[in-house]
């Protein structure tokens, strides 16, 4: 029977179609690596031109050249078979061997994710929870949906509706510092460069502190990702807020006069609304033992006769 597309929705086969042919260049091997006849993968290619009204790909010789229109296609379509693709992994999964899920944000990722790796190593296959590092805003909503079992936030942070009914079990503060090349120098009287990330919610905190401080300031450098950034801090482009504990022997944190004091940056460990600590003991450990600051006090996981006093200071906190 013949199976009809319409103009709103493209079935993922065509993408994936799309995606191998970029990927091996002919039609041929494309047909070889899907399984299937040179004619129909002709058709599916014509299929998706026609739906998203343009040509996709070109000859160039005995190969094929994939457009420029063609290779924003093939940048989307990768996303959303490697969406589609976790989607089938996860839904799969046994549910008693079901990994558990833990996310960090980006504000805490630098310096989180190494010794959190270091811990997990050598740990079963079986066994080795799933990471994820994503901007504060979404990785609370993730968290409040239920995608995300364990989350590393800003306990004032706003993030989702959903998050003031789960609880921060596990909080402490992290000092923040403005960062910058060990020698940078600021001319007298000019704007405070800024590197940051759009988003951030350290940079919200930096930001806050400037604007109540009358320190004049300008973005020098904005990148989400944060290799980037300490890349712009090592070379003199200005200075970054973050937690004092990643300067290292290039980078230092500043304590020059103009600079405004900045306030405390309390981080939590966030567990899914609908679940408990108990659920996720083992990884909750090695995870708060991986990320939290060493020199700081941690207060210890809410008993569930506490839940709800802790959930009204949890929606308290987002307010701030």
């Amino acid at each position: 029977m013949h199976r009809r597309y319409d103009s709103t929705n493209i079935p993922i086969e065509l993408l994936r179609t799309l995606v191998t042919v970029s990927e091996l260049g002919t039609l041929t091997k494309a047909a070889d690596a899907q399984r299937l006849t040179q004619p129909a993968v002709s058709a599916q290619i014509r299929r998706l031109q026609q739906i998203v009204g343009a040509e996709l790909l070109e000859k160039n010789g005995s190969s094929l050249r994939i457009t420029a229109c063609g290779e924003m296609v093939v940048r989307y379509a990768q996303r959303i078979l490697a969406m589609n693709d976790q989607i089938l992994l996860q839904s799969r999964m046994k549910p008693d061997r079901a990994a558990t899920r833990i996310g960090l944000c980006s504000d805490v990722a630098a310096y989180a994710l190494p010794p959190l790796l270091a811990a997990l190593t050598g740990t079963e296959r079986s066994q080795q929870p799933v990471i994820e590092c994503l901007g504060t805003q979404e990785l609370g909503q993730r968290l409040a949906n239920g995608y995300v079992d364990l989350a590393v936030l800003p306990v004032a942070a706003p993030t989702a509706p959903g998050l003031v009914s789960s609880l921060a079990t596990v909080r402490w503060q992290e000092p923040l510092g403005w960062l910058c090349a060990r020698e940078f120098l600021l001319s007298p009287g000019k704007p405070i460069p800024l590197i940051g990330s759009t988003g951030s919610f350290v940079q919200k905190l930096a930001i806050a502190a400037l604007d109540q401080s009358g320190q004049l300031y300008a973005t020098a450098f904005t990148a989400a990702d944060w290799s980037a950034r300490v890349a712009a801090v090592r070379n003199g482009f200005g200075y970054l807020v973050a937690p004092t504990r990643l300067a290292d022997e290039t980078i230092k944190a500043a304590r020059e006069h103009f600079l405004p004091a900045l306030p405390p940056f309390d981080i939590g460990v966030f567990i899914r609304p609908d679940a408990g600590p108990h659920q996720f003991a083992r990884v909750l450990d090695i995870l708060v033992e991986a990320v939290r600051n060493p020199i700081a006090v941690c207060e210890p996981v809410v008993p569930p006769r506490r839940r709800e006093r802790a959930s009204a200071f949890v929606m308290e906190s987002q307010k701030l």
